[in-house]
């Protein structure tokens, strides 16, 4: 790139309000950038583990649900053991990876894919095929940001497939999501704010 572009790229950013211009370089707003799982998982802790409580009072015994790739629903998995019969599919490796004890009640499916990083969730062609053969009673699903004008939204394209294809093959999509996620809009929408609970 010229510097004339990348100078107007920034501006661009600059005026959109998501990056700070400082001496010799340039960074993201905080709250722009997509921390790890691992930190995301102690912001709003208390918050998460009443929304989690929200979700379980709508989940029945035996029924088939899908968890997406966000930490609210970490505090389900001591939760969900108030269950009994469940069919639980999920893209959430780090959910999957800590309700290895509920496989006594119930059956975790972990899909297939590609593995994002940050978010620890699992994406792509293959995690749409094999999802592609189910129907869900419950979905539950988090955003990156929620408004008014562009509803559900979240940051990256794949995790926004996922949730969009799946959300159309739920009798039950539910949103879990805190105060913070309200007011914001991120560039990948999958919903408008009557298209789920």
């Amino acid at each position: 790139l010229s510097e004339s572009t990348v100078r107007r790229y920034l501006a661009t950013l600059m005026k959109k309000g998501s990056i700070v211009k400082e001496y010799g370089m340039v960074s993201a707003k905080k709250e722009d950038q997509l921390l790890k799982f691992s930190i995301r998982m102690n912001i709003e802790s208390e918050k998460k583990r009443e929304i989690a409580q929200l979700a379980l009072d709508r989940i029945r015994d035996h029924e088939t649900i899908f968890l997406d790739s966000g930490t609210t629903h970490m505090p389900l998995i001591e939760l969900l053991k108030e269950r009994e019969g469940l069919i639980i599919v999920t893209n959430n490796v780090m959910f999957s990876l800590q309700s290895v004890e509920l496989q006594k009640r119930h059956k975790i499916v972990l899909i297939p894919g590609s593995v994002n990083e940050h978010t620890l969730s699992i994406t792509g062609e293959s995690a749409l095929m094999f999802l592609s053969d189910y129907h869900f009673d419950k979905g539950f699903f988090t955003a990156s940001g929620v408004s008014l004008e562009r509803g559900f939204t979240n940051r990256t394209l794949p995790e926004r497939d996922i949730k969009d294809f799946v959300r159309k093959r739920t009798d039950h999509p539910f949103l879990l999501a805190d105060d913070t996620k309200f007011h914001k809009a991120f560039p990948f929408s999958f919903g408008k704010l009557g298209d789920m609970e």
